[in-house]
């Protein structure tokens, strides 16, 4: 399962961020992402390409791990649409479009 993670990370914490996120094996790909409008105070957003054998294990990876590297302060997940829906998105409504 390939997907992507946006993460927002707090602006001085880049370097601890970066330092964690070597621990994750399943990150393949890190992109930083800018425009006209960025200035000192916003969060850095990187969009995190992210390899995982199932949805259910690219959900927990967001959840469990890439939220918990230091400076982030929110993520979105982005995958392929048409994948197998998860298990617990049936009861709790997650991940539906």
């Amino acid at each position: 399962m390939h997907g992507y993670v946006l993460a927002d990370v707090e602006v001085g914490r880049e370097a601890e961020f970066f330092g964690a996120l070597g621990s994750l094996p399943q990150v393949l790909h890190v992109y930083y992402l800018f425009d006209q409008y960025d200035n000192l105070f916003d969060p850095f957003a990187y969009l995190l390409e992210v390899q995982c054998e199932s949805v259910e294990e690219l959900v927990r990876v967001m959840r469990k791990q890439i939220r918990s590297l230091p400076g982030v302060e929110r993520t979105a997940l982005f995958m392929e649409k048409g994948v197998k829906e998860p298990s617990f998105a049936k009861t709790t409504g997650v991940l539906k479009t």
